[in-house]
């Protein structure tokens, strides 16, 4: 089942599940990106709302996306990093937009170059999130992806 908090759509948005008809209270985000998957869920009574998002680096190698996805204050960071840094800065700058976007409900219905990602903690709409860089490693992910997590405060 799905809940899109935009619309009350129940064939898109955020997953969730139903047992004997009740719902399940847990808040869920998935991610897939080169053949792997993440998920992040967590107790809905304790934290509301989750979102998670896996990318590859590699696929942030160009700068044809920087101008429409990314804020100034991330471009002018993008810029001051050197040339072989910025593949990894700009996938996980776009790893945590995507994570909080999920996070929010409205995914890319919001514009992301709305939305700065620079700082651990952020406002979006109405809600506070705290966004956490988390290591591939420790989810036994191959070299060369980014994970970013967003939970509401």
């Amino acid at each position: 089942r799905f809940d899109c908090p935009s619309c009350g759509g129940v064939d898109h948005g955020r997953p969730g599940w139903t047992v004997d008809g009740e719902v399940v209270p847990l808040a869920v985000s998935l991610s897939r990106s080169g053949g792997w998957a993440v998920a992040a869920v967590e107790d809905a009574r304790v934290t509301p709302v989750v979102g998670i998002d896996l990318e590859q680096i590699n696929r942030f190698e160009g700068t044809e996306l920087d101008a429409t996805v990314f804020t100034s204050a991330e471009r002018f960071r993008i810029e001051g990093q050197d040339e072989s840094g910025r593949p990894l800065l700009r996938a996980m700058l776009w790893a945590r937009k995507e994570a909080v976007l999920k996070a929010a409900g409205t995914g890319l219905m919001t514009d992301p170059a709305s939305v700065d990602v620079l700082e651990q903690q952020i406002r979006v709409g109405r809600r506070n999130y705290v966004l956490e860089d988390v290591d591939p490693a420790e989810l036994e992910l191959p070299h060369g992806f980014v994970v970013a997590l967003a939970t509401a405060c």
